[in-house]
């Protein structure tokens, strides 16, 4: 049985997977709130799961509560 607070984590982590996008510019945050890579391109969004086009040409298949929006 999942406690209050691991309930409440599921649904606002249900919330942010639907705000990441195709063509979204996002940038990788660390679960402590740091900046590990900056200005990918989601090129898909599989469920928990994006798959992101870094500068530097690498692709990586990220969780998306881990990627952050770039808004601006």
């Amino acid at each position: 049985m999942k406690t209050p607070f691991f309930w409440l984590l599921d649904i606002f982590s249900r919330s942010s997977q639907s705000f990441i996008r195709r063509d979204m510019m996002v940038n990788k945050v660390t679960s402590y709130g740091w900046l590990s890579q900056t200005d990918g391109m989601v090129i898909a969004v599989h469920e928990e799961y994006a798959e992101v086009r870094w500068p530097r040409g690498e692709r990586t298949l990220e969780l998306v509560h881990h990627l952050q929006p770039i808004v601006g």
